[in-house]
């Protein structure tokens, strides 16, 4: 049967790979330059980031699934 991603890091991979046209030199250069972590990298810990006020919501959803959910409903263990 089809065998699915059980990790974080993975499970998103793989959703970008679905959007990302891989099979052609540009798609698959994007790929090679992705890079996903579990976490945030020891090099970012220390930097600020900012937030966009009118990027957010304003009526959140209320039925969602973090990408952490998923996996361990899909049976990581992590």
């Amino acid at each position: 049967g089809p065998i699915h991603p059980r990790r974080p890091d993975t499970i998103l991979r793989r959703m970008v790979r679905g959007m990302v046209p891989r099979r052609k030199p540009k798609g698959a250069a994007a790929m090679k330059r992705l890079r996903i972590y579990i976490g945030v990298p020891e090099e970012m810990r220390a930097m600020n980031f900012g937030r966009f006020e009118d990027a957010q919501a304003t009526r959140p959803i209320p039925v969602y699934i973090t990408v952490k959910e998923l996996s361990k409903n899909l049976g990581w263990r992590g």
